[in-house]
């Protein structure tokens, strides 16, 4: 028996419920769903509480400084806070020293900026030379202040903006302003963030990660870059695969409740019109390859996976992912445990895909509009490998755990991972 917990009107009922399906010898062989009853009224109001305890009452005491006493050569102002008649602390106000003397009529100041740790800064600053009767009389330094912190931690995709907080960093070749918010390379002179590593084309290559293309990742109007994990560097064929790190959009994995496989379903189809339309340029699209796939039977259940397909964008199959586990091993994959697969969804996939299976830290509460996080929201992810039986589909879940199939195609919205091979 699994059972699927639900909210709101569905399944006819009107405030959630459970979905029981009963398995005979593997199949589908019953459904029953429970409803939950309806809230009950509230209850009366319970008596008013004790009074607390009175406050304590503060005051303060001032006193003066003689100018020479220890607490403040120049003299002062000595501040005591009591609570009722307790001494809690003492704070000292000093008056400042006496400035330097003027310079005379004949005087003149020359200014000279400077960058980086010089005279005693850490961040640059002004080099005031004041000049008496035609000498150089005084040398005064002024450096400049760094940015404030921010109230909040700011994650490794954003920078601390003063009196603003944590802010996005802009990816390659995004407009940017200098020197605090690339992603990765500085903000060079035409505006535009530079490439950290290597480029090639429109593509950005830095280590095990890379920049290609551009999707939805805040909202349905404004496209950024997608951020992509390298999971194999040909270097010999000057090629890679690439599995974009985010859930970056959620759908079904087939429109219609019918036995299917990779090669019709209509999950396929989008990934290689809809979505390779709107994520790449025309230089982009020469850049990825078309790539056989093998779409082997379910190692476990025996069901089908169809016939082999050649395709641009494709999503990645048991094998692939859950190596490490002899059911589906067939040698090679890319993820060794449950961490490494957990994937998180932007924040266009929250709020754009109402069903889309994504919850805070892995948690019970689902990510919404309004209190979405980033890299917080996990989701669950389709593969392209069969299920329990031909109506139903493989993907990972939520905590990066193996879901060999309990996922119906026409039932669920899961987070989309699109791959693909790109030659450079």
């Amino acid at each position: 028996v699994d059972s699927e917990s639900f909210e709101g009107a569905l399944n006819g009922c009107t405030n959630g419920g459970i979905k029981l399906t009963i398995h005979n010898d593997g199949q589908p062989d019953q459904e029953q769903v429970i409803c939950n009853g309806a809230d009950g009224q509230n209850g009366e109001n319970g008596q008013d509480g004790h009074n607390g305890t009175n406050g304590t009452t503060a005051s303060i005491s001032t006193s003066t400084l003689a100018v020479g006493s220890p607490e403040c050569p120049a003299g002062g102002v000595k501040l005591e806070f009591y609570q009722n008649t307790t001494l809690v602390s003492t704070q000292n106000i000093c008056n400042g020293a006496n400035g330097a003397d003027g310079i005379g009529t004949n005087a003149s100041i020359d200014s000279e900026s400077f960058e980086g740790e010089q005279n005693g800064c850490t961040n640059g600053g002004i080099k005031l030379t004041i000049h008496n009767e035609g000498q150089a009389d005084q040398v005064q330094i002024v450096c400049n202040g760094t940015d404030d912190s921010c109230d909040v931690e700011c994650n490794s995709n954003q920078y601390c903006a003063k009196f603003i907080g944590c802010l996005d960093k802009k990816h390659y070749n995004e407009t940017c302003t200098t020197g605090i918010e690339c992603l990765s390379g500085v903000c060079e002179s035409n505006g535009l963030c530079s490439c950290e590593g290597e480029t090639y084309g429109e593509l950005c290559l830095t280590g095990n990660s890379a920049s290609f293309g551009l999707y939805y990742k805040t909202d349905n109007k404004t496209k950024d870059p997608i951020e992509w994990l390298v999971l194999e560097n040909d270097t010999e064929n000057r090629k890679l695969l690439l599995l974009s790190k985010y859930v970056i959009d959620a759908q079904q994995y087939h429109s219609k409740n019918t036995g299917i496989t990779w090669e019709n379903c209509s999950l396929r189809t989008w990934l290689n019109s809809t979505f390779l339309n709107n994520a790449f340029s025309a230089n982009e699209k020469a850049m990825i390859l078309t790539t056989h796939l093998k779409n082997p039977k379910n190692l476990i259940t025996n069901t089908d996976g169809g016939i082999d397909t050649d395709d641009k964008i494709f999503l990645l199959g048991l094998s692939d992912v859950y190596g490490e586990n002899s059911h589906y091993s067939t040698g090679h994959w890319y993820f060794n445990n449950n961490a490494d697969r957990v994937a998180y969804a932007t924040k266009y996939t929250v709020v754009n895909r109402s069903f889309a299976y994504a919850y805070l830290d892995g948690g019970s509460t689902k990510c919404t509009s309004s209190n979405y996080v980033a890299d917080k929201c996990s989701a669950s992810w389709w593969l392209r490998s069969p299920g329990y039986n031909a109506a139903y589909a493989a993907s990972v879940k939520k905590d990066g755990g193996a879901d060999s199939g309990s996922a119906g195609y026409d039932l669920f919205e899961f987070g989309i991972r699109p791959a693909l091979w790109v030659q450079y």
